[in-house]
């Protein structure tokens, strides 16, 4: 909790930063107009540490605003060799070496990745995970118990909350558990991020997320509140389970590969004869459940019914005429994922399954509606897929309870 004894993640959904979707996020964040004070209901950002440590004005704005910043590291890509071949190579706190499961590595790391957050204005450590410390359950635990060690030493110094970050892969479940068990016993750890490998919510079949949700309750049980990471796309049905929270970007970082992740920040060769390429412009449509191309866009733009159903009047939206920009995109898909958790945060635990059943049906219908209108401008239709496994999830939420 913060000072006013809330909860860092506030209404259940946890903004990612970059630095492309920086202009959009903190202009959302911002008053409306001279006359209007209502902002969404954030109590935490996580952000990408380059950014964050490259622009300390981020850090002053957010804590002005009344907002938990969370530097994100990206520790765990220090477990894999081709690291030193990217930019990660040259942060502050990049390890000589890659992870290594030695107390004494663990122990250093860990003491330079926490220094590296607080310099960067972080208000909510987030204590760091790998990957390989799951080849076995006790190797798990041991790594877990090492990294409170190091952050014990660290609080000494600074006394900040944190929520441990914990990695998990199809075949590590035991091994999640267990160091989730041990996290439980630091007192200042006040919740467990859990990532799992390879998951894109949006894509996942139904029983990759059931794995997913019953490790996650399964956490639950142990007393500290889980965030999923990078299930923000779904939170809907996430948090309509019972799981605390979770996060993404506003309209991209929605999914997580770490073999893809790795490769994607290895240094590229240049083509002189294409030149700088545009940024796409992606956004999340809270009454479709999805992100759109700007393709997409206008095509349903042209088509008043399809148009009409997703309609913004808010402030994103309410002068701006034309084409939407990458900051534009960021400032909707975050309102919009920002309102509907704060809709769902206002229902007692007895509705919540059903409420994100009948939006989830409601998204069918419509997304209907817009594929009429993109069949006619020959643009790829929207997925509907998702739709239907979030809903078989739904209908196995007390199943899912019963397990964990």
């Amino acid at each position: 909790m913060d000072g006013s004894g809330r909860q860092i993640w506030g209404d259940g959904f946890i903004p990612r930063m970059n630095g492309r979707s920086r202009p959009g996020i903190m202009q959302a964040l911002a008053p409306s107009d001279l006359f209007t004070a209502e902002t969404p209901s954030v109590q935490c950002i996580i952000v990408d540490a380059r950014l964050a440590s490259a622009d300390h004005d981020i850090s002053a704005e957010l804590r002005d605003r009344g907002i938990t910043m969370i530097v994100d590291t990206q520790a765990w890509r220090y477990s894999d060799p081709r690291t030193w071949q990217s930019t990660w190579s040259s942060v502050p706190y990049a390890p000589s070496s890659p992870f290594k499961a030695q107390q004494n590595w663990v122990h250093e790391y860990v003491l330079k990745d926490l220094s590296a957050q607080v310099e960067a204005g972080g208000r909510c450590l987030l204590l760091p995970g790998w990957f390989p410390s799951l080849e076995t359950t006790e190797l798990a635990t041991n790594v877990a118990l090492w990294t409170l060690e190091a952050f014990d030493e660290f609080a000494h110094k600074v006394a900040l909350p944190a929520i441990a970050w914990l990695p998990s892969t199809p075949d590590s479940l035991d091994a999640s558990l267990a160091a989730a068990e041990a996290y439980t016993s630091a007192e200042a750890v006040r919740a467990v991020y859990v990532q799992r490998n390879k998951i894109s919510g949006s894509l996942d079949p139904l029983d990759r997320l059931k794995r997913s949700a019953k490790l996650m309750l399964e956490i639950q049980d142990f007393g500290l509140p889980v965030i999923a990471g990078y299930l923000g796309c779904i939170g809907l049905t996430i948090r309509a389970i019972g799981v605390a929270a979770a996060d993404c970007g506003p309209c991209e970082g929605q999914s997580f590969d770490f073999t893809e992740a790795i490769r994607a920040a290895l240094p590229r060769k240049e083509d002189a004869s294409s030149g700088p390429k545009p940024l796409p412009v992606r956004m999340w449509l809270d009454e479709l459940g999805q992100i759109v191309t700007a393709r997409q866009m206008s095509a349903i733009r042209r088509d008043r019914v399809a148009y009409a159903e997703i309609l913004c009047r808010r402030a994103c939206h309410r002068f701006r005429l034309g084409r939407d920009t990458v900051a534009i995109a960021a400032h909707h898909s975050l309102l919009s994922l920002c309102e509907a958790a704060t809709r769902q945060s206002s229902l007692p635990a007895s509705m919540q399954v059903d409420h994100a059943r009948r939006l989830l049906t409601a998204m069918k219908a419509r997304t209907g509606i817009m594929d009429a209108a993109l069949s006619a401008e020959n643009q790829r239709l929207l997925r509907q897929e998702h739709l239907d496994v979030q809903l078989a999830l739904l209908a196995d939420a007390e199943s899912l309870h019963g397990v964990a």
